[in-house]
């Protein structure tokens, strides 16, 4: 189980990989954690 969740965490970014025409001139965030995420700590909300 864990196994399959490490590589269920890089479908967003294949996505985006893979059809890099319907992001460009986007502002596109990807988050590749499935840990916890400090809000407080985020450099574009500080």
């Amino acid at each position: 189980m864990i196994r399959t969740w490490k590589h269920l965490r890089a479908i967003s970014l294949a996505i985006v990989l893979h059809n890099p025409r319907a992001f460009r001139g986007k502002r596109l965030g990807v988050v590749l954690t499935g840990g916890n995420v400090d809000l407080d700590r985020l450099p574009w909300l500080a």
